[in-house]
């Protein structure tokens, strides 16, 4: 019995034919373990080629070992760069614009003769056409019913090789630039004079202790003014009086202390106890909802030279309800965070009952703002920051917020530099399309932040329920990749 099995995607459908020699009766699925003949098309070209099981090893190798080279940035020598038009063969170079130029040599037709001898085959391949190929030949890899026996192998470019490649010049560059400023720096060194050698001068010498012989030759005290000899009198001396000024210049600022009580708006609700939030999804929300309204709500940024700390109580509703600086410099510049602006002051807070959740809140110039869990009040750090959003599993929702992250991807990308090589993130996204996190797919993007970052917003995975709750929003997570002819490219 024929088997045939087809991988297809847009760019590129590969069709394979072969037989079971181990067929099992009843077996829903057959493996596809001899393999007559295979059948690689084209669409966007319309071309393609027919090949046997060698020739087809051949080429999902080298096609597989040009991909892996493309995203490492390390191409190995070993890899071909031309066919020969008489033997059968394959070949992936470079080419201009960021597309690759695929070469192929086919073996003779294996159903017969034909129209007569193949043709070599030149295809231009855009970097998504390429993509398409690579994980049509991962999907003929990942599919355990078909030629079980074939295994993907990738190996490793030589330390040898890696060292060839690069110009002798630039090989050559940095044990030249060690030498000369060895030399330079031995030479300075030489030109300096020798120091000279002082014996330390005693500030305060001690008074000689006088000898037995010369003893009898001192005065004697008088008994109204000779000291007793079983309690010696102690000498003292005056220290001026210390400056307000000099007093306060010895001390840290940052150890100044505050006065008491401290000066924070609805500080009660930190000082008093309170029932806290203990849910770590509930804490998770409210951390992510809070970073939002303070980045958004802090424009005086500029000129902040130190980091201003508060505690911050949040309520369930996400609402600010109380903060306290943690020293007299985050009391002083209270005016240049948005705390003051953004607090809720409840009719009768000592009575509401409601739980709230502290944190520690940070104000830099370098860092921007932190929010971090108190430790003391809350759940561990730990337990909160491994919290995941649920999943948004509607098909309609996921495939218009991946419609509205494409957009306003294109949208900001435009005026952007390409990159050199494929830059490839996992994106998490809200219902809305607004982008929550990116995390590296592939080493150059591990390599590189993600080129859109201020269209990150982590505040958008934390909404308002229906019960006037704050919560983790779900999410959706798209593969964006960036590629060197300045497309992107966004999938679920």
């Amino acid at each position: 019995m024929t088997i045939q099995r087809q991988y297809s995607l847009p760019n590129c459908v590969l069709t394979l034919e072969g037989m079971d020699s181990l067929a099992e009766v009843g077996e829903a699925r057959p493996t596809l373990s001899v393999l007559l003949t295979v059948n690689c098309q084209f669409p966007a070209h319309g071309r393609g080629f027919l090949c046997d099981r060698s020739f087809f090893e051949r080429f999902a190798q080298v096609v597989s070992q040009y991909a892996q080279g493309c995203f490492s940035g390390i191409q190995s020598p070993q890899l071909p760069t031309a066919i020969d038009p008489s033997q059968p063969n394959v070949a992936v170079v470079p080419a201009d614009g960021g597309k690759h130029r695929l070469l192929v040599m086919p073996p003779p037709n294996p159903e017969g003769p034909g129209d007569g001898p193949p043709q070599p085959i030149e295809l231009l391949l855009t970097p998504l056409q390429l993509f398409d190929l690579v994980e049509t030949i991962d999907q003929f890899y990942g599919d355990p019913k078909t030629l079980p026996d074939i295994q993907q192998v990738f190996s490793p470019v030589s330390r040898h090789d890696l060292v060839q490649a690069e110009p002798l010049v630039q090989r050559a560059a940095p044990v030249a630039l060690g030498a000369s400023g060895l030399a330079v720096a031995a030479g300075l060194l030489f030109m300096l004079p020798v120091p000279k050698v002082q014996q330390p001068k005693d500030l305060l010498r001690p008074t000689p202790t006088p000898t037995p012989q010369n003893q009898s030759a001192l005065p004697s005290p008088s008994p109204a003014t000779a000291p007793s000899p079983t309690k010696p009198q102690p000498q003292t001396r005056s220290l001026p009086a210390a400056s307000p000024a000099s007093t306060s210049a010895a001390i840290p600022p940052s150890s100044v202390p505050v006065p008491s009580p401290l000066a924070g708006e609805g500080a009660d609700t930190l000082l008093t106890p309170a029932k806290p939030v203990t849910d770590p999804k509930q804490l998770a929300a409210l951390e992510r909802y809070l970073l939002g309204q303070l980045d958004q709500a802090w424009t005086d940024r500029q000129n902040l030279a130190l980091t201003l700390n508060y505690r911050v109580s949040v309520g369930e509703d996400g609402s600010i309800v109380g903060y306290l600086p943690e020293n007299a410099m985050a009391q002083e510049a209270i005016a240049r965070t948005p705390l003051p602006k953004l607090l809720f002051k409840p009719l009768d807070r000592a009575n509401t009952g409601e739980p709230l959740a502290t944190f520690q809140v940070s104000f830099s110039a370098a860092q921007g703002v932190q929010v971090i869990p108190m430790k003391s009040v809350n759940a561990s750090n730990a337990a909160v920051n491994q919290i995941q959003n649920p999943s948004l599993s509607d098909a309609i929702a996921r495939e218009t917020a991946r419609a509205q992250l494409e957009k306003s991807l294109r949208t900001a990308w435009q005026g952007q530099s390409a990159p050199s090589m494929p830059l490839m993130y996992d994106v998490r996204t809200n219902a809305a399309g607004l982008a929550v996190e990116a995390d590296p797919a592939n080493r150059n993007a591990a390599q590189k932040p993600f080129p859109l970052g201020p269209l990150l917003n982590p505040a958008a995975s934390a909404i308002k329920g229906d019960n006037g709750k704050v919560q983790l929003a779900p999410l959706a997570q798209f593969r964006v990749v960036f590629w060197p002819d300045g497309s992107i490219d966004v999938r679920s």
